[in-house]
């Protein structure tokens, strides 16, 4: 049995103080955007463009996957700017659940490339002439493998959606905001994976 959703409605009053904290989640989304674009755009470009940053090169290939699941981030930014600005229907529900798991993995990814970029810049400290040995191609490869591991948190939340009859997605459209519920059980099963992507780094 597959895991259920929920459209409802609140009141009008409660609707209406909901909908007053819409205007702080739309300024907040447009400054995340316009950061995000500027800031890891401007990174990208001076990096693979221009070789602008003089530092050790596993650090600049860190940096620069960092940038783009930063953008990843922004996009989820953009997408949630787009479901309080709109009239939401069937299938700005389908867009809030994309959103949902691109948010996972992009924050998951963006949590360990920030826990290896301080760790790697502990360790050329502690180990300056191994350091020396150390290449892009090495860090992009490590980079790689923290891709792909950050597909498993949002792979385990659409298989327990799939699966458990317990997992629940909330969506009002009144307030325009979704809410996932889970089970004791369900909780158990994703706490790993909580504890490996977002406590550990």
């Amino acid at each position: 049995m597959n895991g259920s959703t929920v459209i409802y409605t609140l009141s009008p009053e409660l609707a209406d103080h909901y909908t007053a904290g819409n205007y702080l989640r739309i300024s907040y989304s447009i400054f995340v955007i316009l950061s995000s674009l500027i800031g890891d755009t401007t990174i990208l470009v001076a990096s693979l463009e221009y070789n602008a940053f003089k530092l050790q090169r596993p650090i600049v290939a860190i940096m620069e996957h960092l940038a783009v699941s930063d953008l990843l981030s922004s996009l989820v930014f953009i997408v949630q700017l787009k479901e309080l600005l709109s009239e939401w229907d069937r299938g700005a529900v389908l867009l809030c659940k994309f959103n949902q798991y691109l948010n996972s993995f992009s924050f998951s990814a963006g949590f360990m490339f920030t826990a290896v970029l301080t760790t790697l810049k502990l360790l050329m400290i502690k180990y300056p002439f191994r350091a020396a040995h150390w290449t892009k191609r090495k860090a992009s490869m490590m980079c790689g493998v923290i891709w792909v591991s950050s597909l498993a948190y949002p792979i385990a939340i659409l298989t327990i959606n799939k699966m458990s009859p317990e997992f629940t997605i909330l969506f009002n459209f009144s307030i325009k905001r979704s809410f996932i519920i889970f089970s004791d059980e369900t909780c158990n099963i994703l706490r790993p994976f909580l504890v490996i992507f977002l406590l550990l780094p």
